[in-house]
């Protein structure tokens, strides 16, 4: 059957997101809009097609297809992969999974991360439950003439860059290579020269356990 509509669920409201919820700080959300790219059919390389989420402001959400073509058929008990945030370049193969990446230039939101870095990933059909794979670090300053502020790793651990990973079972935990960026840039939201004094901002970055630490420089 022709697959118009993919529904997509962010696992325990709290796994993953596009947007914080205003109304509540500990769930995340889909905001309308959003473009995932669904990878289907295929032996080994999969066709990357574009959705488009016709709702916001909850966990759940419809899917409709954004190509210029026919939207995809499904057969019973295929298997598609599923992306957040849609690339051009991002791509699904059986042996290393999801290729994409993690910008190491990222634009601030006050009180969220801002939309298209927080990758998420699902497997499924055509209803799919999609798990995050970054990790973040939020930040506020009590200055109101902070314009950049770059978060780096002490012991070289990426925080970005072009990486792949798999699932392992029913989780993402199977990161075959990682990015090469070591530091993440953070500027101002669009609009704006400085940070808002005291707002909460979020980074994202690839997981890592850092051993040694990292390291904050905010320039006035």
């Amino acid at each position: 059957r022709v697959v118009t509509t993919i529904k997509a669920t962010m696992e325990n409201g709290n796994q993953t997101k596009t947007q914080i919820s205003s109304d509540d700080k500990t769930k995340v959300v889909w905001t309308k809009g959003d473009a995932i790219k669904v990878f289907v059919h295929g032996e080994s390389d999969y066709t990357g097609v574009k959705y488009t989420a016709a709702t916001g402001g909850s966990k759940d959400s419809d899917f409709n297809y954004a190509g210029d073509d026919t939207a995809p058929s499904y057969t019973e008990g295929e298997t598609w992969y599923h992306l957040y945030p849609y690339s051009d370049n991002a791509s699904f193969d059986t042996t290393s999974g999801f290729s994409t990446t993690l910008p190491d230039e990222q634009t601030a939101v006050a009180g969220s991360f801002a939309e298209e870095y927080f990758i998420a990933v699902g497997q499924g059909d055509v209803s799919v439950s999609f798990k995050n794979v970054c990790s973040g670090v939020y930040f506020s300053t009590d200055r109101s003439d902070v314009a950049k502020v770059t978060l780096t790793s002490n012991d070289n651990t990426p925080l970005a860059g072009a990486f792949t990973v798999a699932f392992e079972g029913d989780y993402p935990t199977n990161f075959t290579s990682a990015g090469t960026k070591t530091s993440v840039t953070f500027t101002p939201p669009t609009g704006s020269t400085t940070f808002t004094k005291d707002a909460k901002y979020y980074l994202v970055t690839l997981p890592g356990t850092h051993a040694q630490g990292v390291t904050f420089t905010l320039v006035t």
